[in-house]
Formats: structure tokens, sequence, C-alpha cells
């Protein structure tokens, strides 16, 4: 079995697309988007180039599978900033979550090159799953507000969490993880008018202020956990 370098993948699985995810996101999270060929993902496998086309039945089908399954991913991820939160914008905070969160805007670009090829079909998962994040982030912003935020409101808290997921990953010179935070909680105030103290956002561990997390002797897992 494909043995997986990374921690993101949490269970061993010999599921082919699961085997072909793992062997993509090692190639994006240290080669770029440019490193994502059949050879170099069978290498990574150690099996041959044709098993890897036969397997998924040629390289349209290689691609919408491990776009598909990253995507399901991302997705199990992002929802379950919402379980103890009161704004559901989740943050990487330990290793997995920085390697799923580098190998993200590097698998959006391999979708856009797809679709600019004629080949939609990547490209028709990442906008779904962003479209699942940003109905999460609405509906949980809509029962704290008592109404649904503006469109541009959604799409600007988005686009910041975005960016600050990014820099919090950053390799050179990356946002620790609290100074995120604060910045997230501040715009979330500024924008929803929610006292501070409402604005807070879901973490693991501690944190610099109030949460809504469990109390005393209540479970302090998250309903969903984040499998790369």
């Amino acid at each position: 079995m494909y043995d997986n370098p990374h921690p993101f993948l949490a269970e061993i699985s010999a599921n082919v697309d699961d085997i072909a995810t793992a062997a993509v996101i090692g190639l994006l999270t240290t080669g770029g988007v440019e490193q994502i060929t059949m050879g170099a993902v069978a290498r990574r496998e150690g099996v041959s180039a044709a098993a890897i086309k036969q397997r998924h039945h040629g390289r349209d089908g290689f691609l919408d599978g491990v776009v598909g399954r990253f995507t399901a991913r991302w997705v199990h991820w992002v929802i379950g900033a919402g379980f103890h939160s009161v704004v559901p914008v989740r943050l990487p905070e330990d290793d997995r979550d920085l390697l799923g969160v580098r190998a993200w805007p590097m698998l959006r670009a391999l979708a856009e090159g797809e679709a600019r090829a004629g080949r939609p079909a990547c490209a028709a998962h990442v906008a779904a799953a962003i479209a699942e994040e940003r109905e999460h982030i609405a509906h949980h912003l809509a029962a704290r507000l008592g109404h649904r935020p503006s469109a541009a409101q959604l799409e600007l808290l988005v686009v910041i969490a975005d960016g600050l997921r990014n820099r919090v990953a950053d390799r050179t010179s990356p946002l620790p993880l609290d100074a995120a935070r604060r910045l997230l909680r501040e715009h979330i105030t500024a924008t929803f008018g929610l006292p501070l103290e409402q604005a807070d956002l879901w973490t693991d561990g501690p944190t610099d202020g109030p949460t809504d997390g469990p109390t005393d002797g209540e479970d302090e897992s998250p309903a969903v956990l984040p499998y790369w």
C-alpha cells in the first residue's frame, strides 16, 4: 500500500481515490501544480503510469476523483468550525491543517487550468465546496444576527478568511494564529456589530478571550474531525 509521508490522512485507506489524493497533495505541497503528472503520481505511489490510468479510467477520471475527494475533505474541515463557535470560520491550527490549507489554492489553480482547457469537472467540485462553506457561514451568522448577511458582507468575510488562512500557512513569514484570530474577530465586530466577546472563533486549544465552547463536563471534541 502507498506509504503516506504526511499527517493529513488520519486513516489508512485502500480506496484508490484516497491513495491518489494523498499522492497529489504531497506533490502540490512540495512542488506545486506543475508537479501533477501521471508519471509523478505513479512514482509517488510506486506503480506504473499505465496502472494509474487504467485504475482511474484515464487522466480525466483521475483528476475528477482526486479533486472531488479533496474538496469533500475541505468542506469536512471548514464546516467543523461551526459546532463550538458563534462565527464558523476555521483557521489552521496544526501541521495537518497547514498542509491542507497550502494545498487548497494550488488545487484551485489546477481546477481552473482544467476548466480553461474545456474540462470543467474539477472546477465544478471546487465551486461546490466554496458555495457550501459560504452557505454554512451565512446560516450561522443569520442565526446570530436575526437576518441573513448581505452578499457583499459574506463575500468579503470569505475572502478575508482565505487570506488569513494563507498568511498563517505561509512558510517564509507566517502570521501568528492568535493575530489572525484577532483580525478576524475585529472584522466581524466592525462589519456585523457583534460585541467582541460574541465574535469568538472555534478552536481546539486555549484562546485569548471568552468562547462559546463547552463547559466542564461537556464533550470538547469537535463533531466533525478534519481529515486530509
